[in-house]
């Protein structure tokens, strides 16, 4: 990481080798969190994440998991998207979904693990070093 060459960027993420478009740019997927329906006292606290780091759960097949609103946390390369519309060198796919044989409604333990992971992003061009 450092500082972004887009402007007002913060920081930035770049790859140490030459990557070609399409290239997957991670080898393990990266979880992701859904953050359902925050109420005034969670998103007061968690201002900075839901403006810079999260996505639309929408997006990351996180829309039936809440009420009213879902927010998806993506660590890896997801977290430093910070908004941005255009400009970006890495593209997501689509997570998987699985529940690692426990039933949603019965099973005390599905709770305690996101039911979204192996989220993979591919580069959008040709990248060089650096």
């Amino acid at each position: 990481m450092a500082p972004s060459g887009l402007e007002n960027g913060g920081w930035g993420i770049f790859t140490l080798t030459p990557r070609i478009k399409d290239e997957v740019l991670n080898q393990y997927g990266d979880v992701v969190i859904q953050i359902t329906d925050p109420n005034p006292h969670t998103a007061a606290g968690m201002r900075r994440l839901v403006w810079d780091y999260l996505w639309e759960g929408q997006l990351l097949a996180g829309h039936y998991e809440g009420f009213q609103r879902v927010y998806s946390a993506v660590p890896g390369i997801g977290s430093l998207a910070n908004g941005r519309t255009k400009g970006y060198n890495a593209v997501g796919g689509y997570p998987s979904v699985g529940n690692l044989g426990l039933g949603r409604g019965l099973s005390p333990g599905s709770g305690a693990f996101t039911h979204y992971d192996n989220y993979t992003w591919t580069a959008s061009r040709d990248l060089d070093a650096g």
